[in-house]
């Protein structure tokens, strides 16, 4: 008996390729959710993924151990606690960005106005994408 049918996946009309400018460019496979490519979905990933720390406590102790690829606050955050935090990070050599959204709801932690990412790779994803956005 051959397994070679068991793995292999099934094919849908939607999992073909599709062209750049097309409406069905991010729609999902198979009915899923589609792919949300926005920064806050990024973050969304990358918490997933976990290479995330959020609350100050967590941010501060990966920045402390040098964990911290990226530290990124909320527009809800209060003055003493961006200073607080861009302080940290440029003491580390970390950059600190500033997000136009708030940040908690795509971490699952509503109440959250700082975190950061611990994977470079996610981290260099991430800065590129505030770059292109102007975030």
């Amino acid at each position: 008996m051959s397994c070679g049918k068991r793995w292999q996946t099934r094919r849908d009309s939607r999992d073909s390729v599709v062209e750049p400018g097309s409406s069905r460019r991010n729609e999902g496979v198979w009915g899923r959710a589609p792919i949300d490519m926005s920064i806050v979905g990024n973050l969304g990933l990358a918490a997933r993924a976990g290479c995330i720390a959020a609350g100050a406590s967590p941010v501060t102790q990966a920045l402390r151990h040098g964990r911290a690829k990226l530290v990124i606050l909320s527009p809800e955050a209060g003055e003493a606690t961006r200073r607080k935090f861009a302080a940290m990070a440029e003491t580390a050599g970390i950059p600190c960005k500033v997000a136009n959204e708030p940040i908690g709801a795509a971490v699952g932690k509503e109440k959250c106005v700082v975190l950061c990412v611990t994977q470079g790779g996610m981290a260099r994803n991430l800065i590129k994408q505030m770059e292109n956005s102007d975030m």
